[in-house]
């Protein structure tokens, strides 16, 4: 959960979650999930590590995809410290885990200020590997259970995207958004884009890909917002 105070003044939770550990548990949508060892895919769970080849498990149309069949948001783990404002968790990964080299201790410490809530993700792993964590959380600035969200404002400064394969990998190369589902360089509803008979959406089932967000360093990626509620998250 995450509760704020939304443009309209009032109180909603803006995430999506499951009521218990064992909806999270038999979820395979990775909601709220703290995603491990490897966030999105690793095509054909296969990549070289110091001139060697390493397989991991795959589950996902032949691809690895976020950990693994038993990745890090399928495992209970262990709260190592916690107060009213924050709390740390912290998962061991044994050598051999879903196929990848070396034993990885991860952390997670959430932590709530005044007007801000900060995840902080770290490992230290005894071997080198490959290691990619996120928090998979699913926004709905209308609140948790009010419907989809079709009528969502996304804006994302790109002029091109990367298409994928019907597995969900990318296509070498990129492509404009320019006259596609895909464009969102002046903000407008997501909805309208989800339903064009355009074939990435078809395989992606939705929007699930890559953008070349323009210029560099730290910068607006994208940014969302719900008229009905006034409230707008910035990425």
């Amino acid at each position: 959960r995450l509760e704020v105070a939304c443009g309209d003044r009032r109180r909603r939770n803006v995430v999506l979650g499951h009521p218990t550990p064992a909806d999270y548990l038999a979820s395979t949508d990775y909601i709220g999930g703290t995603i491990g060892r490897y966030a999105n895919r690793i095509a054909g769970g296969r990549f070289e590590l110091d001139n060697e080849l390493v397989e991991v498990a795959t589950h996902d149309r032949g691809n690895h995809l976020h950990g693994g069949p038993d990745g890090f948001d399928r495992r209970i783990w262990d709260v190592v410290e916690h107060d009213r404002a924050h709390a740390v968790l912290r998962l061991v990964s044994p050598d051999g885990d879903q196929g990848f080299p070396g034993e990885l201790t991860a952390t997670a410490r959430f932590e709530v200020g005044d007007d801000r809530v900060a995840i902080t993700l770290t490992a230290v792993t005894g071997a080198p590997t490959v290691v990619n964590l996120t928090s998979h959380a699913y926004f709905n600035l209308d609140g948790d259970g009010a419907g989809t969200i079709d009528h969502h404002e996304l804006g994302i400064p790109a002029q091109a995207y990367t298409p994928v394969d019907p597995t969900g990998g990318p296509i070498e190369g990129h492509a404009p958004v320019a006259d596609t589902p895909f464009d969102f360089r002046i903000a407008r509803s997501i909805g309208g884009s989800l339903r064009q008979g355009h074939q990435q959406i078809a395989w992606a089932r939705g929007i699930d890909h890559n953008y070349v967000i323009d210029g560099s360093g730290m910068r607006t990626a994208a940014t969302l917002e719900s008229l009905r509620t006034r409230t707008r998250l910035e990425v």
